[in-house]
């Protein structure tokens, strides 16, 4: 597809966008003026007379006239510039920052045929079910990473599993995320499944978990793809986010499960490290958030998990290093304090060095408290010196706020994810910031001044939050659980160009029962994004069969912003026979 193509396309099916849309339709203008070389002024989202000037002479340059009106018709006008003026090539830009994919970037060897214009080929919710059919009554889809698995030069895909009930002959012993009574102490539920792609279809079972006789634990939350010793296959590693009962007494601890592949296939390796019960493979907290990056520049790839303790809410949580030593063995010891849900790493200050950015907020025992208080958001840079140490440097990245007038603070942030959005040479951040229990999100960006010091520069809405939620007794009312309706985020942000115009987008991989899986987030320029649908992405040829709603995702939520997409399923090209 030709980039006029695109554009022509485009103009017609963006319907979907931030609140304040004047506002940040301004700002990015401004933004890609600056970079063009037109003095559009302090880029703060205000109509003035210096972005008028800018735009007039921009268009007069270009031979056209500028209508006096500042919409997404000028973002699209600018961002066809700013991309014609030379936007860094992607393994460029991930080189020179420090960035590392380990399975959540969809490059172009998962598009249907080696056509660099050709449609991406991603999972939908009938090849989800075709491959996990005989272990849905226990599990559910949860997260997804793309990688080489085989050798074959093509993006593989690996699918993880969470429970959604206790098995056969198991006892519930908790609310909410199922927590299962062990019969023993070597019961096993951490579940994964890999697949081999060809060009156009996915239909080899390259690794079943399920098969497999694995370390305890609840589920593969955010699987990792890398590359750990060195043999040009990717490696598997499942963080796993895991609490257990067994004998009527709670646990919670890590249980990562690491494969790292062989010319037999792949081999199950276990850490070491203090922190490690080498009885049971577990150490103190859970992973819940994770990034992979050669932290301590010894040219192998490490891997950072946030581990927390549910029931501690002053700092239960630590920041664990795994050092490779090149085999895919590890090493974990604690290199940061951190309470935090999420983590991202690359170089944010451009010294060269790994650095970590750690986010999360707590709510529990004083779950409504940062209402007034606003103390709660702990997101963090911690700056590294290349040997696997890191300090804080600015105390905090800034809060989101709910973006309805409410004034809420959005201090839980569910993923992070690093990219130079904007093409001005610094790593950028991008993550699904929520309030207590999940409710109210919206998938939010930061702009990195070069320095590792960050600001928001743009908020899309995932659920629309209320108007009365300033109120913590109108909170009390509505929020009680996680099972409310206003619970949307993305687990896990996948980074791609879905419609090769060069600039980075994000896919929002959430669990198959959320009900943003499949969404994209496209660069509009100027660091502002738009939420297209799965079916706008399909309509473009941008991608093919993608991951639809299932389950409560189809009913209609008050205050959504686009019921109608709740009244159809993605199922458009069938590829596999039911």
């Amino acid at each position: 597809m030709s980039q006029s193509k695109f554009l022509f396309i485009l103009l017609p099916i963006f319907f979907i966008g931030s609140v304040a849309m004047s506002d940040s339709i301004v700002k990015g203008s401004q933004y890609m003026l600056n970079q063009l070389g037109y003095e559009a002024g302090t880029e703060d989202g205000i109509k003035g007379k210096n972005t008028i000037n800018a735009l007039t002479k921009f268009y007069t340059d270009n031979n056209k006239v500028f209508d006096g009106t500042i919409d997404e018709n000028e973002l699209i006008d600018l961002k066809s510039f700013v991309v014609s003026s030379g936007i860094p090539k992607i393994e460029e830009t991930k080189d020179k920052l420090k960035v590392h994919f380990f399975g959540n970037f969809i490059s172009n060897q998962s598009k249907l045929t080696t056509d660099p214009d050709s449609a991406y080929f991603l999972p939908s919710d009938l090849f989800q079910k075709k491959n996990a059919s005989e272990h849905r009554e226990v599990f559910f889809i949860n997260h997804m990473a793309f990688g080489n698995l085989n050798n074959d030069s093509r993006q593989d895909l690996i699918m993880s599993y969470e429970m959604e009930v206790c098995p056969d002959g198991y006892t519930l012993t908790s609310v909410g995320v199922p927590l299962c009574e062990l019969k023993s102490a070597n019961d096993r539920f951490l579940n994964f499944t890999a697949f081999s792609v060809s060009i156009g279809e996915r239909d080899e079972t390259i690794i079943d978990n399920f098969e497999h006789n694995t370390p305890i634990g609840r589920n593969c939350q955010r699987p990792i793809l890398a590359d750990f010793n060195n043999d040009g296959v990717d490696d598997i590693y499942c963080p796993s986010p895991f609490a257990r009962t067994y004998k009527g007494k709670r646990y919670y601890g890590g249980a990562d499960v690491v494969f790292i592949s062989n010319d037999k296939g792949w081999k199950h390796v276990k850490e070491k490290g203090a922190l490690v019960d080498q009885k049971t493979g577990l150490y103190e907290g859970f992973s819940h958030g994770v990034t992979v990056n050669d932290i301590d520049h010894d040219g192998d790839l490490d891997v950072v998990t946030t581990n927390v303790k549910w029931e501690n809410t002053k700092g239960g949580g630590k920041i664990y290093c795994h050092f490779n030593d090149g085999r895919g063995n590890f090493f974990v010891k604690v290199c940061g304090s951190q309470f935090a849900n999420a983590v991202t790493s690359g170089d944010y200050n451009g010294d060269g060095f790994v650095d970590l950015v750690a986010s999360g907020g707590w709510f529990e025992k004083k779950l409504y408290s940062h209402h007034s208080s606003r103390k709660h958001n702990n997101t963090v840079v911690l700056f590294g010196d290349g040997k696997g140490n890191f300090k804080t440097g600015w105390k905090k990245v800034p809060p989101a706020y709910d973006i309805y007038g409410s004034g809420y603070l959005l201090s839980h942030v569910v993923d992070l994810v690093s990219w130079d959005f904007d093409g001005d040479g610094d790593l950028d951040l991008a993550g699904t910031t929520v309030g207590p229990l999940y409710a109210g999100g919206t998938h939010t960006i930061w702009s990195n001044n070069g320095e590792g010091k960050f600001t928001v520069a743009d908020q899309i809405p995932m659920v629309s939050g209320k108007k009365e939620w300033i109120s913590v007794k109108a909170w009390k009312k509505d929020i009680k659980s996680e099972s409310n309706r206003w619970n949307s985020y993305c687990g896990s942000t996948k980074l791609i160009d879905v419609n090769n115009d060069s600039m980075m987008d994000m896919y929002c991989d959430s669990p198959t029962q959320d009900r943003h899986g499949g969404w994209i987030f496209l660069n509009m320029g100027g660091l502002q994004f738009k939420k297209i649908s799965p079916l706008t992405a399909w309509s473009n040829d941008w991608t093919i069969y993608y991951a639809g709603p299932t389950g409560y995702s189809l009913q209609k939520f008050e205050g959504y912003s686009d019921p109608d997409f709740f009244e159809t399923h993605w199922e458009y090209k069938p590829i596999f026979k039911k």
